[in-house]
């Protein structure tokens, strides 16, 4: 493994939809690579559990309990890199279901999400502490983990002016241990190729959605909130 990762956060074309209407997504198709074909959430935390897999490919939409976690040694301590990546026409929706504290990530590991709409992946504002529930925070004695997010979705359950969100990420000083410039964009509209869909059951990547924005470039620390409000470095984000 290479030099230890120092970085928490790191978004590259990443749509954040958290409310103007929105056409469906056109994404690029996509490449067969090997992996683990998961259809449901006990399958991805086996996956998860299994040393030999790297990589879980996700052809269906589903939700992640608790109950899929059953029987095995929590946390998973992943000591490897691991890739979640949606392997159908669209992004496909992984509907996390606010599990929390599940998995964690080994000093140095890159955990990648492609192709997926996460939705309930935070219980809390992922603004105030950007990352996931599922994940427990890394140990202090070793480096720091990389979640990485490309040609992902990502819902916002609360949303706040243009003017307020820009802000935000001027807030945030990016690690200097990720070379590059802070691209975020919004209002930004998705790629589109059809007109969006509300009606009961369509695909989350279809539907119409007040304000939508893009992630281009962004790296940032990641947090968790403790039970008093103090918000701590989790070590992976």
């Amino acid at each position: 493994m290479g030099p230890p990762l120092r970085f928490a956060f790191c978004a590259a074309l990443l749509a954040c939809v958290c409310a103007q209407p929105v056409s469906h997504p056109v994404w690029p198709p996509f490449l067969e690579v090997p992996g683990l074909a998961c259809s449901d959430g006990r399958a991805l935390a086996a996956a998860l559990a299994d040393s030999s897999v790297t990589t879980a490919l996700l052809p269906v939409d589903f939700v992640l309990r608790d109950s899929d976690f059953s029987g095995l040694a929590l946390p998973l301590d992943i000591r490897r890199n691991f890739t979640i990546m949606g392997s159908a026409s669209r992004p496909v929706t992984l509907d996390l279901g606010f599990v929390g504290h599940k998995v964690r990530l080994g000093g140095g590991v890159l955990l990648t999400i492609s192709r997926v709409a996460l939705i309930n992946y935070r219980s809390g504002s992922a603004a105030q502490a950007p990352g996931l529930d599922l994940l427990t925070p890394g140990e202090a004695d070793e480096p720091v983990a990389l979640l990485r997010l490309q040609d992902c979705v990502m819902s916002y359950r609360l949303c706040f002016p243009v003017d307020l969100t820009r802000q935000y990420f001027e807030k945030f000083t990016r690690p200097p241990e990720i070379p590059g410039h802070q691209d975020v964009r919004r209002p930004a509209s998705l790629p589109t190729a059809a007109s969006c869909n509300n009606r009961t059951g369509a695909p989350f990547v279809d539907r119409c959605f007040p304000l939508t924005g893009l992630y281009v470039d962004a790296a940032i620390h990641g947090a968790d909130v403790q039970p008093d409000g103090r918000t701590t470095d989790n070590r992976y984000l």
